[in-house]
């Protein structure tokens, strides 16, 4: 493989392990992140753990790549250094800082911000962005010592060059422009994704951006935008924010011109487009001009592949041209950073210096007047004295209507309390709490499969109403197809003389086998005067949709089973588990929704309870499928008839049986029975072995598909071999 394409692979390689891995520990934050110590040190466990093996995994992604891209130059084989891939841990990437120290950051920024006044979810959010750039940044530096480790004990490797991602930040694209000495670390800095490419005997295939890049960047003042903001004025600040702010209203003037362009024309919509591309353009060059005279340029200069620049007199006034410098951070090493920028250390004594001195009449710029967001605005009443259910209440009780509102208002606000207060409470949960172990040992699980089945609890039931709402609709399509809908109001029945009794005779005889609470949910809305609707009439028009001769009985019955289930799914799909009364009791929540039965949960047990409740169902229906999954994957291992089963054997016995076996099977086939053909079946699951899996990582695979599928393990089993 090219050098060139060795570059883009590895580049690629490195990006999905370094966002994959931000991207998991964010969300083992807000899966497993709160505000309690526990909270606090479930994270830490989990965290460290991920990190701790991607950092691994790209110190030997990175150590491979050294060795192929030096072949690939130099026309060799590809060697690699062979990295102790133990010493890329947390601990040790970051200067002997306890990992569990740096991964509590994210549990102290939420306390911070909670203590500040901030929303929960929003706390919560805002430190699993915290944890995403501490795990960022780790990968980052396994990648930096890693690099500098393999490239460091090749003599060939005469330096490197940073290459760029396309989305790299100024102080990278700038940095990217020298070339390196190999024994100097890359500085880095937070979220940073730049890669690496050796230079190897003078060749230089990672120069992958041109040699006027600094200049265009100079050019262009991308330099002196980088320390610009720290030397402008309070005045200039603010014209600036005016000045975005026109430029924003014009620019939403122009899109919503072109909008209507677009819509009336294709052609003038086209020619809009245009027009606002090259109007952009105009706009951008005048904004750079403006800012190169306002900020001027100097003179840089480069030093052993770092970009500085001599200091000029201080002046108030005028704002300093600078470039990236390395500074040494304690915890992280060499970082890059804006030369005006403060930056602080700890000196020998255990104090905090600034790093750089401050000059005679060099005042730090007064601090910014922070403006306390304003406080939320209320929500709107949910009812008001125009809703619907309002005056259709108010003038059932003959109540103003204000007074029914302010009821519902009440209750609706003691509904969303109640349900913060059982949020709140399902968060500060730990696999001690009582609750949480009687639910555990009710259910056959772990207290810690109970809580991780809780953050699914939500997704669960969304899954369920939106499964509620197709059976709904399926429902409605087959009345709506067979044109009935509701049926005739039945005539009341008199209280003495019976005459309404003798009118319901005949066609509505089934109304008498019904519940009293289904007679009054019909009552509400399934009831109409037309005639067409009556239940012979009904009758007629069922037979002829379904093709078959029925009586108004069994097409009545026909007419109230697909009734029910439009309503019963109707309240699944708001929540609410369906009464069994207001269906006779023929309605079956469990079996009602056929992709949710399917799956085995039960919609008794999820809808209707406590989210505790439908998190210890939902974890023993995990269980379960989990055990079936194993047992299925273990296939005649699971039940060894021909000899002990693999996961109750020794790694020694079971490998010398299994060679025995298939020596015996490739080079004597005549003398081998069906016996021994099974007794291999039971020793090597077939779905468990796959090509190029040596005996050792089978061995293993089968113990933990058993332990999976809840098989004791004996312990002479694992006395000699250990398994992750």
């Amino acid at each position: 493989m090219a050098a060139t394409d060795l570059i883009v692979e590895y580049g690629t390689s490195y990006d999905a392990l370094r966002l994959g891995t931000a991207g998991a520990v964010e969300q083992t934050w807000l899966e497993l992140g709160g505000t309690s110590d526990a909270a606090g040190d479930q994270f830490v466990t989990v965290a460290v753990d991920i990190v701790n093996q991607a950092a691994a995994e790209t110190a030997d992604l990175v150590d491979t790549y050294i060795g192929e891209y030096v072949g690939a130059v130099t026309g060799d084989p590809a060697t690699v250094t062979g990295l102790d891939l133990a010493e890329f841990t947390i601990d040790q990437l970051r200067g002997g800082t306890p990992a569990a120290d740096v991964y509590r950051r994210p549990l102290i920024e939420m306390r911070r911000l909670m203590g500040a006044g901030a929303d929960y979810e929003k706390a919560l959010a805002q430190a699993g962005n915290r944890a995403s750039s501490i795990a960022a940044t780790d990968i980052g530096l396994a990648h930096q010592h890693a690099a500098t480790a393999a490239m460091t004990g090749r003599p060939e490797i005469e330096g490197y060059r940073r290459t760029l991602t396309g989305k790299s930040c100024l102080l990278c694209m700038i940095a990217s422009t020298q070339r390196y000495r190999n024994r100097e670390l890359m500085p880095i800095h937070t979220r940073c994704d730049c890669r690496v490419a050796p230079i190897v005997d003078g060749t230089d295939y990672g120069r992958v951006i041109n040699r006027d890049l600094y200049r265009e960047l100079k050019q262009a003042g991308a330099i002196d935008k980088v320390s610009a903001g720290r030397a402008a004025t309070r005045d200039t600040a603010t014209a600036r924010r005016a000045q975005a702010q026109a430029a924003k209203e014009s620019a939403t003037a122009r899109r919503e011109q072109l909008r209507l362009d677009i819509s009336t024309e294709t052609n003038r919509g086209r020619q809009a487009r245009l027009e606002l591309r090259v109007e952009k353009q105009t706009d951008r060059i005048k904004a750079a001009d403006a800012e190169l005279a306002t900020l001027g340029t100097g003179p840089a200069r480069h030093r052993t592949g770092v970009i500085t620049g001599p200091p000029a007199p201080f002046d108030p006034q005028v704002p300093r041209t600078v470039a990236p410098v390395v500074r040494q951070h304690g915890e992280l090493g060499p970082v890059l950073a804006d030369e005006r920028h403060t930056f602080t250390k700890i000196s020998d004594a255990g104090t905090v210096t600034e790093a750089r001195p401050v000059k005679v009449g060099d005042e730090p710029p007064p601090a910014p007047i922070v403006d306390r967001p304003p406080p939320p605005k209320p929500r709107p009443p949910r009812y008001t004295t125009d809703s619907p259910e309002v005056i259709r209440a108010a003038a059932r009780r003959n109540v103003p209507p204000g007074v029914v509102a302010g009821e519902l208002n009440d209750k609706a606000a003691r509904r969303a309390a109640a349900a913060a207060e059982s949020r709140a409470a399902a968060r500060a949960l730990t696999p001690t709490d009582p609750d949480v172990i009687r639910i555990a040992d009710r259910n056959g699980v772990t207290p810690n499969e109970v809580l991780t089945a809780r953050a699914r609890v939500t997704d669960v039931r969304r899954v369920i109403a939106d499964e509620a709402a197709k059976v709904q609709a399926e429902a409605f399509a087959k009345l709506d197809t067979w044109d009935s809908l509701k049926v005739k109001r039945p005539p009341r029945i008199g209280s003495t003389t019976g005459a309404g009794r003798a009118a319901r005779g005949g066609e509505y005889d089934w109304l008498e086998q019904l519940d009293e609470r289904e007679r009054a949910r019909l009552t509400r809305i399934w009831y109409d005067d037309a005639a067409s609707s009556a239940p012979d009439v009904m009758a007629l028009r069922i037979s002829d949709a379904v093709g078959s001769d029925l009586t108004t009985d069994e097409a009545v019955d026909l007419w109230l089973t697909e009734n029910r289930r439009m309503e019963a799914a109707g309240a699944l799909r708001r929540g609410r588990l369906p009464s069994d009364r207001a269906y006779s009791g023929q309605i079956d929540v469990d079996t009602l929704l056929p992709n949710v039965a399917g799956d085995r949960y039960q919609v008794s047990r999820i809808v209707g309870v406590d989210d505790l409740e439908a998190a210890g169902h939902i974890a023993q229906i995990d269980r379960a499928t989990m055990l079936g999954d194993a047992e299925l994957y273990l296939g005649a291992a699971a039940d060894a008839r021909l000899g002990p089963a693999p996961f109750n054997m020794s790694f020694n016995a079971w490998e010398a049986e299994v060679r025995d076996l298939e020596f015996g099977l490739r080079n004597f086939p005549a003398e081998m029975t069906a016996a021994d053909v099974d007794r291999l079946a039971e020793l090597v699951p077939q779905y468990l072995d796959e090509p190029g899996t040596s005996y050792e990582e089978l061995h293993a695979r089968i113990i933990t598909t058993a332990e999976r599928a809840g098989r004791v393990i004996p312990a002479h089993v694992t006395a000699v071999w250990s398994y992750p």
